[in-house]
């Protein structure tokens, strides 16, 4: 998440940059959250992870760079 953006912002604006795919009208639904420490001494402390599930009306094939 970029500062002062919305969890939904930065689901929307990173499945774009990652899939060249619009978020438009489709809700994610959360399904986990995961907290991970890293050992001291690291660039971070730790991590937080949110996991969605993005459901499609129609047929999704992400495309692969090379």
């Amino acid at each position: 998440m970029d500062y002062g953006e919305s969890l939904q912002s930065a689901i929307q604006r990173e499945f774009m940059e990652e899939t060249g795919v619009s978020l438009e009208g489709i809700v994610p639904t959360l399904i986990d959250v995961e907290l991970k420490h890293f050992p001291p001494g690291g660039q971070f402390d730790g991590v937080l992870n949110i996991f969605y599930l993005l459901e499609f009306a129609h047929k999704f094939t992400p495309q692969l760079e090379e």
